[in-house]
């Protein structure tokens, strides 16, 4: 997962810089990158962001836990602030551990 840890380290630099935009944007990547993964090795669609709720579900199932539900939502909400910029630093920062949460967890499905 080479790429998520260069998605992670752009995410902290840009929150570091004040950048919520890209910080948002690069934290909720780390998330979907995960979800991807997960998706390929399992044959589960995932061309669009309506498929990781499929992914989302199909964890859920498997890992009998609910918790990647909400961290989920709360990493979600990062991508929709990239496009409507409500986010201050302290939620960004925020959302970003349950980012970072979910995709360390769903990382040995991948």
């Amino acid at each position: 997962m080479e790429a998520s840890d260069l998605l992670r380290q752009s995410a902290r630099q840009a929150i570091d810089d004040g950048n919520l935009v890209l910080a948002s944007e690069a934290y909720w990547g780390v998330a979907a990158h995960a979800l991807q993964a997960v998706a390929e090795r399992h044959g589960i669609p995932h061309s669009t962001n309506l498929d990781f709720r499929t992914i989302i579900e199909w964890l859920v199932s498997g890992a009998r836990s609910d918790d990647v539900v909400e961290w989920y939502r709360k990493s979600y909400d990062l991508h929709r602030n990239f496009y409507q910029i409500v986010m201050t630093q302290d939620d960004v920062r925020d959302h970003s551990h349950y980012a970072l949460r979910l995709a360390d967890q769903i990382r040995p499905f991948a």
